[in-house]
């Protein structure tokens, strides 16, 4: 019995040992099953969808500097609602990614909407918008970019066979 108990004790503390082994393994990849490097053309269009806007908001610091209760009610009135209102976005099934600018007073989110227009609607809700400085630019999923950019190359390669 002690044979058995001992024999147990030390192939456990071996296995512990063993685990504790991985800092000479290196670095370890990590796939995602929807990893663009196994398949042909990244999966982005089959999971997310097209129509993707990646929208900035800067709202730059007012010359001359806001009073305290105006700052106050900046934060009140536009800064807090506007965060609320992207947020009540995602809520609501809309794919939003972003978050916070950290290095200056912002905000950047890429937005999935039907057209144009359902993302002017989404933005004129948000009360940030008054007083931001909003960018979008429009966005082709990497996958799609990577078949404009073969087909492009093939033609480009048969004028030059010419």
């Amino acid at each position: 019995m002690k044979n058995i108990l001992g024999f147990l004790l030390t192939v456990g503390i071996l296995m512990a040992l063993s685990c504790n082994n991985e800092k000479d393994t290196g670095p370890r990849r990590i796939t995602l099953q929807s990893d663009s490097m196994m398949m042909i053309s990244d999966s982005t269009p089959f999971y997310i969808g097209k129509n993707l806007y990646l929208v900035i908001m800067d709202y730059p610091a007012p010359k001359p500097a806001l009073t305290l209760g105006q700052e106050i009610g900046f934060i009140e009135e536009r800064v807090i609602p506007g965060y609320q209102h992207i947020d009540s976005l995602r809520r609501t099934g809309i794919p939003i990614f972003g978050g916070v600018m950290a290095l200056k007073p912002g905000c950047a989110f890429i937005i999935q909407a039907n057209d144009n227009l359902e993302l002017q609607k989404f933005l004129k809700g948000n009360p940030l918008t008054e007083t931001a400085h909003v960018t979008v630019i429009p966005l082709v999923s990497f996958g799609e970019s990577l078949f404009r950019h073969q087909e492009k190359l093939q033609k480009l390669e048969e004028n030059q066979a010419k």
